[in-house]
């Protein structure tokens, strides 16, 4: 009886410890999720991009990716009067600034079975430092009856318990499967919905392809962007304003929701752009503004700028090399730094180019970029350079070549449980000997030059081709009645008569042919035959 009950005293014990030890590496794995808590505040109809929820994911761990993500409203309406909810990542200053500003992630898809938004397509990482996350809400017709929202990221639920999202599961999900949360995290203040029966917010206009700081230097720039109302009055009027110029209409082909504005006859030197909105009821805003450089001398220029290769034949070994050297200038001549450098290169197929591989760099203070081109797959390459996104003038054709081995010059070595020697060539290449014959041709049966390595030491050198017999070796298969003669580039030439044979080998030339087993036959190609 003792005996049992301390059978189970044990066993209750290397549960408990167990149930901790999971416990602890599901704590010590699992992103975790914070609030922020968004304050309490009234949404009115017909608005958008309005903050809901504040939150920060963060893992003590390794990076991870953000794959799916679920959120809920555990308000008692559910889906009431959103038309929308979308995901920004914080990418401004800290903070929310939304539309125009943070890095969109989309808009959730309503599944209203489970009263969940859900995003399933995302790809956002997540490291230590935390990943802060925005989502915001649009706004419907409201009836007069006062509603709220609360928003939050439900308990982690995986239906099907394979660790990934399918339609029907909540919470978060990431690619290393630090799924989450363990208990549902809200924003704790509550936001109204509520029917207003006024206008009384003013639209809002950004710019998509202007922002602090950015550098312009071409002779004119079309500004583009766009506008909509927080409200149902709509867009009336989009104006700018350069260093706090006259406003001018830009131009729009639908109702301002996206604008142009083409941008003339200005200098070099700093500008601060602004934007003015209007709806049509007379609510007005203007924006804080961007502030841009202009300078043109940093312009790239096609003509100036330079592009050499300093061979135009390699060994296609993976280790040789061909260099590129691209340099930047402008109209002046000048060497242009922190320019974007795109080098493309395709293989030539039948004089056709195929499928472009891109590699990247930025030019440095002399205005170089510098790119070492290499290959293991034989045949010519057609490379061509873009700087800044446009392509320099004409291009360049590599062509990678088999390269030929001195079997002659390097170490022998094999696994000291193998009997298999390798040629170990200047590349730290390893080339197996496929027959005793082979390595008869060379070495005769003197074995004392070959060092024995470990698994751990051989298995380090990458494996090359079979190694050909000598050249001048005279080699045979057993089906095919004919001598050849190994030539140069694994090459084999038939000796096409006994007589040829003696002239040059003498009268025991047939004690000196090799066998060759017919799997490694193909490793020679045909070369012409010998008559005389």
């Amino acid at each position: 009886m003792r005996a049992t009950r301390f059978a189970k005293l044990i066993l209750l014990f290397i549960l408990i410890a167990s149930l901790t030890l999971t416990q602890n590496v599901f704590a010590a794995t699992t992103l975790i999720a914070t609030s922020a808590n968004v304050p309490t505040f009234t949404i009115y109809e017909y608005d958008f991009d309005q903050l809901v929820f504040d939150f920060t994911l963060k893992t003590m761990a390794e990076d991870d990716y953000l794959k799916a993500l679920t959120l809920m409203n555990v308000a008692p309406y559910s889906n009431f009067g959103i038309t929308k909810m979308c995901l920004y990542h914080d990418a401004g200053a800290t903070g929310f600034q939304g539309w125009g500003t943070d890095l969109s992630l989309g808009c959730g898809t309503w599944y209203g079975t489970d009263n969940v938004w859900y995003w399933d397509n995302l790809n956002l990482q997540v490291g230590e430092s935390g990943a802060r996350l925005f989502a915001v809400i649009d706004t419907d017709q409201l009836s007069t009856n006062l509603k709220y929202i609360q928003i939050g990221i439900p308990e982690f639920l995986d239906n099907d318990n394979d660790g990934m999202f399918d339609q029907g599961d909540r919470g978060f999900f990431t690619l290393k499967k630090q799924n989450g949360p363990v208990t549902q995290t809200l924003n704790s203040s509550i936001i109204y919905l509520k029917y207003f029966g006024n206008d009384t917010n003013a639209p809002k206009a950004i710019f998509t392809n202007l922002k602090d700081n950015q550098e312009i230097t071409d002779d004119s720039y079309l500004i583009t962007g766009e506008a909509k109302d927080r409200g149902y009055s709509g867009v009336s009027l989009v104006e700018i304003s350069i260093n706090s110029g006259a406003w001018k209409t830009v131009t729009t082909s639908d109702n301002y929701a996206h604008w142009k504005y083409d941008w003339k006859s200005y200098v070099d030197g700093l500008y601060v752009i602004k934007l003015r909105t209007t709806d049509n009821i007379g609510m007005g805003a203007i924006s804080d503004g961007v502030v841009v450089s202009v300078n043109r001398k940093n312009r790239v220029s096609i003509e100036k700028s330079t592009f050499v290769i300093n061979k135009t034949t390699i060994f296609a070994n993976g280790t040789d090399y061909v260099a590129a050297l691209v340099t930047a200038k402008n109209s002046s001549d000048d060497v242009l730094n922190n320019k974007n450098v795109t080098l493309l290169w395709a293989k030539m197929i039948d004089g056709v180019k195929g499928e472009a591989s891109e590699t990247t760099s930025t030019t440095n203070e002399n205005g170089q970029a510098l790119f070492k081109i290499k290959s293991k797959d034989l045949g010519k390459f057609n490379l061509e350079i873009k700087i800044e996104g446009m392509k320099l003038n004409g291009s360049e054709t590599v062509e990678f070549i088999e390269e030929s081995i001195d079997y002659t010059n390097g170490s022998l070595i094999r696994w000291s449980d193998s009997k298999t020697v390798y040629f170990l060539d200047k590349n730290n290449v390893r080339h197996p000997y496929p027959t005793q014959g082979v390595y008869a041709s060379y070495w005769g049966n003197n074995f004392k030059m070959v060092k024995i390595l470990s698994i751990e030491e051989i298995s380090q050198y990458e494996i090359g081709k079979n190694v050909p017999f000598k050249i001048g070796t005279l080699m045979k298969i057993q089906t095919v009645p004919k001598v050849y003669r190994v030539g140069v580039g694994e090459t084999k030439n038939w000796i096409t008569t006994e007589a040829v044979a003696q002239k040059l080998y003498g009268a025991n030339w047939n004690k000196l042919i090799y066998d060759l087993p017919e799997i490694f036959f193909t490793d020679y190609k045909d070369g012409p035959s010998i008559t005389s």
